[in-house]
């Protein structure tokens, strides 16, 4: 399920996952961090790596663009 997480209003989240950069994207498995992009990526980059995770079976990234 993805998650958005406004950083001026949350920055506990951000802090609590390590975010300093926005946008940044976070895959969490089980609560544990598997895979991150920082930084803005081209959609189809980001698409492609979206489906990475999708095939290996891991849970839906956790979408944190703040702002």
């Amino acid at each position: 399920m993805p998650v958005y997480v406004d950083v001026d209003k949350s920055g506990g989240d951000a802090q609590t996952l390590g975010i300093s950069s926005i946008p940044s994207t976070v895959v969490l498995v089980n609560g544990h961090e598997t895979d991150r992009i920082v930084g803005a990526v081209g959609t189809d980059k980001f698409v492609e790596w979206l489906n990475v995770h999708a095939v290996t079976g891991e849970a839906t990234p956790a979408v944190i663009p703040g702002g």
